[in-house]
C-alpha cells in the first residue's frame, strides 16, 4: 500500500474526529464503517491523536469501555477542544476548526513549516476576541495551575461532565463568605484569573464565580429540585466583548477619532460588529454585545479617543466612571 501524504493524513484524522465528536461518540468499527478507513489504522490514528494540543486547547479523547465486548470501546471528543473557541472573527465550522488546528499544531513540529506556521499564528492573532479567554479543559487545568486552585478546577470540570451540581462556600470582595448551589457549565481563564461560568440554584440566574475566591474543593451534588434551562455556554464567548456581566443584547453607538478609529477598521470583527469611516475621518462603530461589563472596560481604555453615542444608558454610565475617575486623589 503506498504511503499517505500529509494531507490525506490531515483529512482522515477530520473525518474521524468528526465521529467522536457526536454525542455519544463512536466505535472503531463505526468510524471505520462510515470513513472506509480500515479498522487498524482507525485504531492506530486515535493512538497518534492522544499526544495532539491544538493552540490553547487539548485534544482530549475518553474512552469508554465495554466491560463484557472490548470492541464496544466508544471514543469521545468534546466540541469544547475547538482552538477557534477564541477566534470569533474567522466563523469557522468544526470541520475548519479541527482541519485548522491540525494543520497548525503538525507544521510547528516541521523545521521546514516551523517558521511558516509561526508566522501564520501570528496574523491569526488578529482575529482573537478583544480580550484573551481561554476555555479550560483538564489537560489545561493540570499544565497551568497550581494544587489548591487545580483541585477547585478539576472538580468543576467533573460535575460538568457528569452533569452534576456543585455546593460551595464563596468569599465576595468586601462581604461575608456565603453558600451557593449551581450548575456548572465550563471554567475559563482570563488575564491570569480563573472563573467558573455558572446558573445559581434555584433561580437560575447565570453567574461567573472567580475560582480563587472559593473556599476549600466544592462538593458535587445531586439536586433534588427542578433544575433551569440549560444556557448556551460556548455562545458567551462568541461575544465581541467577552463572557463578564452577559444582559440582553443592546447595540453601542461608539465614535472614534481619526486614529483609534482607523486601528479599529484594520481588525477583522466578528458580523456583530460594523465599522465605518466618516467624512471628517472619525469612524463610528455600531457593535451588538450582550457583555455590559466588557464594552465598558474596553471603551474605558480609549479615554478621549471614544464618544459613547447611544444607547443613552451606557453614555451616562461611562460618563458617571470617568468623572469619578477624574475627582480621585
Amino acid at each position: 500500500m503506498p504511503k499517505m501524504s500529509g494531507l490525506e493524513t490531515l483529512s482522515r484524522m477530520v473525518h474521524i474526529i468528526k465521529c467522536m465528536t457526536r454525542p455519544n461518540g463512536a466505535t472503531i468499527t463505526e468510524i471505520s464503517e462510515e470513513t472506509g478507513i480500515d479498522r487498524w489504522t482507525v485504531k492506530d490514528m486515535i493512538v497518534r491523536m492522544e499526544d495532539f494540543r491544538g493552540e490553547g486547547y487539548g485534544l482530549v479523547l475518553t474512552e469508554e469501555k465495554d466491560p463484557m465486548d472490548r470492541r464496544m470501546t466508544r471514543y469521545s471528543v468534546s466540541s469544547d477542544c475547538l482552538w477557534t473557541l477564541t477566534l470569533p472573527g474567522l466563523q469557522l465550522s468544526d470541520d475548519e476548526a479541527f482541519y485548522l488546528s491540525l494543520v497548525l499544531s503538525q507544521g510547528a513540529d516541521n523545521p521546514e513549516l516551523a517558521k511558516t506556521t509561526h508566522n501564520l499564528r501570528k496574523k491569526l492573532e488578529l482575529f482573537k476576541n478583544i480580550q484573551t479567554y481561554e476555555i479550560l479543559n483538564v489537560n489545561t487545568v493540570k499544565k497551568t495551575t497550581k494544587s489548591e486552585t487545580q483541585k477547585v478546577l478539576l472538580t468543576i470540570l467533573e460535575a460538568v461532565r457528569k452533569n452534576k451540581c456543585l455546593s460551595f462556600e464563596y468569599k465576595p470582595v468586601q462581604r461575608e463568605p456565603k453558600t451557593y448551589e449551581v450548575v456548572p457549565y465550563g471554567i475559563f481563564k482570563y488575564d491570569y484569573g480563573f472563573y467558573m461560568i455558572c446558573q445559581k440554584l434555584p433561580e437560575g440566574e447565570e453567574r461567573i464565580f472567580g475560582a480563587e475566591r472559593i473556599i476549600g474543593v466544592p462538593r458535587i451534588i445531586d439536586y433534588e429540585g427542578a433544575l433551569p434551562g440549560k444556557i448556551d455556554f460556548e455562545a458567551r464567548f462568541n461575544d465581541p466583548f467577552g463572557p463578564f456581566d452577559h444582559r440582553e443584547e443592546f447595540e453601542a453607538v461608539l465614535k472614534f477619532n481619526s486614529s483609534a478609529g482607523l486601528f479599529q477598521m484594520e481588525l477583522a470583527w466578528p458580523g456583530a460588529v460594523k465599522v465605518m469611516q466618516q467624512e471628517d475621518e472619525s469612524v463610528i462603530m455600531r457593535a451588538k454585545t450582550r457583555s455590559v461589563t466588557g464594552i465598558k472596560r474596553w471603551i474605558y481604555s480609549f479615554g478621549s479617543s471614544v464618544q459613547v453615542l447611544e444607547p443613552q444608558w451606557l453614555k451616562e454610565e461611562v460618563r458617571e466612571e470617568h468623572l469619578k475617575a477624574a475627582s480621585l486623589g
